[in-house]
C-alpha cells in the first residue's frame, strides 16, 4: 500500500484501478485515513477500531470529488476524537439524529400542553384554573399570532417570548401581560429542570434572568369601587342574564369573595338553614376555612337555582356541565354583562358611560361598603378572607361570627336600596365622590 500526503490535486492525478481490482493510498497526515481507488471511483475511508470492537474496520467517509480532502480530514478528526473515547461514530450519529427528531417533535406548544396537564399536581396550585385559562386565551387560542409556539422549544428565543408578552401589554392589557410573563417564567423553569430538559431537547432556559422590570411590566393596585348606579345596573343585568352566569354575577357582588371561590361554590359547602357558606381550606386562597354569612337575598338566589336545576345535577352550584365542574369563560361573561349594564345605565341617561371594571372591583366594593356596618376594621378584612397578621394570628382566634352576619346583612340591605333606587345620598361610598 502506497503512502502520500493526500491533496485534491494529488487525488485527481491518481489513475483508476484496472477493471476487477482496486488499490489503497494511505494519508501521511492522518494514518487512519485512506483513499480507496477502484475502476470508476475514488473513495475516502477511515480505518480504526470503533467503540468496543476488537478489530479495526473500514468506514466510508465520502467520494472524491464530491467531498474534498479537507472535508474528509475534518470528518476523520471528529471520528478519531470519538474513537479515543471508545464511541462508535455510527452510534453517535444515530444519537444525534434521535436528538434532532426529539427537538422537532417537542414544540413549545406541545410542551405547554404537557405543562398544563402537570399544573394541578404542583404545590400551591389554587390559581391553576386561572393560569390555564390565561395560557389558552392569550397563547393557545386558534388564530393567535404566536409562530414561536410551533418551533422546537429548544429553538425558542428570549426575544420571541418577550415580544409575545409585549404584544399583550400593548393591547393594552398590562395586568394580563404581567401574569402571563409570570406563568411563562415558571413554565420554562419547569421545562429546563434537570429531570426534563433532556427529554425536551432544551439546553437552557431562554428567559433565565429576564424580569418583569426588564419588560416594563407592573400591576397597579386597583382602587375602583362601583358606584350605586353601577351596582344597581350590575344586579339588574345579572337578573336578566340566564343561569349560570347571571346568578353567578349576583353572587360575586353579594358575597364579595374571590372569583374562583364563588365560581367553585358547592352545594355541599352551603348550610342554607344556618344561612352560611363554608369554603373549605383546600379551595380558599389563604389555606384556611372561610365562613361567609349569607343574606336573605343570597338565600333566595340559591333556592331559586335549586328549583331550576334537575334532580341529578351535581355538586357545583354554577356549572354548564350539569354540576360536574365549575363554570369558566369569565371574560366573555363579563363582556356580555358590561353590554347589558351600559344598556340599563342609558335608560335614564343616554350619555352614560361604564368605565372599565373587573370582577375584583366587586370584591373591593363590598369591602368598602361593609365598613359602615362593621364595628371594627378587622371585621371587614375577615369578611373578604384576609387572614390576621402577627401575634393576632397566633393568639386571637375570635371569628367575629355575629359581627360578620350583621355586616353582611347591612351590605345586603344597602344593595337592595341601590337596586330599588331608594338610597340616601350619603349611604354609598365610591370613588366618584
Amino acid at each position: 500500500m502506497q503512502k502520500m500526503k493526500l491533496s485534491d490535486k494529488a487525488i485527481a492525478g491518481l489513475p483508476f484501478a484496472p477493471k476487477g481490482s482496486r488499490y489503497e493510498v494511505a494519508d501521511l497526515v492522518d494514518d487512519h485515513l485512506r483513499l480507496r481507488v477502484g475502476p470508476r471511483s475514488k473513495t475516502m475511508v477511515y480505518v480504526r477500531r470503533f467503540g468496543e470492537a476488537d478489530d479495526p474496520t473500514r468506514r466510508k467517509i465520502g467520494k472524491f470529488p464530491h467531498m474534498t480532502i479537507a472535508e474528509a480530514r475534518a470528518v476523520a478528526t471528529s471520528w478519531g476524537e470519538l474513537a479515543e473515547k471508545r464511541i462508535d461514530p455510527r452510534e453517535e450519529d444515530e444519537r444525534r439524529r434521535e436528538e434532532r427528531t426529539l427537538r422537532r417533535r417537542h414544540t413549545c406548544r406541545s410542551v405547554l400542553e404537557d405543562y398544563i396537564v402537570a399544573m394541578p399536581n404542583r404545590d400551591f396550585n389554587r390559581s391553576v384554573p386561572e393560569q390555564i385559562e390565561l395560557i389558552r386565551r392569550l397563547l393557545l387560542k386558534p388564530g393567535q399570532n404566536a409562530c414561536w409556539l410551533d418551533k422546537p422549544i429548544s429553538e425558542v428565543t428570549g426575544e420571541e417570548i418577550a415580544g409575545a408578552v409585549e404584544a399583550v401589554r400593548l393591547k393594552p392589557a398590562p395586568a394580563a401581560a404581567y401574569n402571563l410573563f409570570s406563568i411563562l417564567r415558571t413554565f420554562f423553569n419547569w421545562a429546563s429542570s434537570p429531570a426534563r430538559k433532556s427529554r425536551f431537547g432544551l439546553a437552557d432556559n431562554p428567559i433565565r434572568g429576564l424580569t418583569h422590570k426588564d419588560l416594563s411590566l407592573r400591576i397597579n393596585a386597583g382602587t375602583r369601587v362601583l358606584t350605586a348606579l353601577e351596582a344597581r345596573a350590575c344586579l339588574a343585568a345579572a337578573a336578566a342574564t340566564p343561569y349560570p352566569y347571571g346568578p353567578f354575577a349576583t353572587a360575586v357582588l353579594t358575597t364579595g369573595q374571590r372569583l374562583r371561590e364563588v365560581a367553585g361554590m358547592r352545594w355541599s359547602e352551603l348550610r342554607l338553614a344556618e344561612k352560611l357558606w363554608v369554603i373549605p381550606e383546600e379551595r380558599f386562597k389563604t389555606g384556611t376555612t372561610q365562613r361567609v354569612p349569607l343574606s336573605d337575598a343570597m338565600i333566595v338566589l340559591l333556592e331559586d337555582i335549586q328549583r331550576l336545576l334537575p334532580a341529578e345535577h351535581g355538586d357545583c352550584v354554577f356549572s354548564t356541565t350539569n354540576g360536574r365542574i365549575p363554570i369558566n369563560g369569565f371574560s366573555k361573561a363579563k363582556e356580555a354583562l358590561d353590554r347589558k349594564m351600559l344598556e340599563i345605565l342609558r335608560e335614564n341617561d343616554p350619555l352614560a358611560t361604564l368605565p372599565n371594571w373587573t370582577w375584583h372591583d366587586a370584591r373591593r366594593t363590598l369591602r368598602t361598603q361593609i365598613e359602615a356596618f362593621a364595628s371594627r376594621p378587622e371585621i371587614g378584612e375577615v369578611a373578604i378572607g384576609h387572614v390576621k397578621k402577627g401575634l393576632q394570628k397566633v393568639y386571637n382566634h375570635y371569628t367575629f361570627r355575629r359581627e360578620l352576619r350583621a355586616a353582611f346583612n347591612g351590605y345586603a340591605a344597602l344593595l337592595e336600596k341601590a337596586k330599588s333606587g331608594s338610597l340616601d345620598i350619603d349611604e354609598w361610598c365610591s370613588d366618584d365622590e
